[in-house]
This record gives C-alpha cells, sequence and structure tokens, in this order.
C-alpha cells in the first residue's frame, strides 16, 4: 500500500512538471522567444498598426541597390 501512494505522488508530480513546461513553452512561443515561431503575429500586429496609423505605410520596398520605396496614405480625413 505504501509503494502504491509512492508511485501516486511521483506520477502526480511528473504530470503537474508537464503541464508547467507546457504553460512556459506556449509564453515563449507567443512572447516570440523561439525565433522564426512568433513572428508572424508580431509581423500581422505591426502591419495592422500602421495600415491604421494617421500617416499609414501601405507598402514598402528595399531592393538590393539601396533604393528604398515606401508607399503612404493619408488616414487624417
Amino acid at each position: 500500500m505504501r509503494l502504491y501512494k509512492k508511485a501516486q505522488g511521483a506520477t502526480e508530480y511528473i504530470i503537474i512538471v508537464g503541464v508547467v513546461i507546457i504553460i512556459a513553452l506556449i509564453v515563449v512561443i507567443a512572447m516570440g522567444g523561439i525565433p522564426g515561431i512568433g513572428k508572424g503575429a508580431t509581423g500581422r500586429a505591426v502591419a495592422s498598426y500602421w495600415a491604421t496609423a494617421d500617416v499609414a505605410v501601405t507598402d514598402y520596398a528595399i531592393s538590393a541597390s539601396g533604393t528604398d520605396t515606401i508607399i503612404i496614405k493619408n488616414n487624417m480625413r
């Protein structure tokens, strides 16, 4: 009977540690801590902000030769 309680306690501990690790991993991914995984949401949020700002940046291009093009829009109407 005593061995059973030890095994149950160890199993509960492993499950709790697993849940904590999964939650921590979700938080790290959401914050963009892993390169390439959380960047899509950040890029969409930034694009959404600049599309609705008073002076919106609707498109941009950067060429290898150094020519930069930015298309802006006046949202102050």
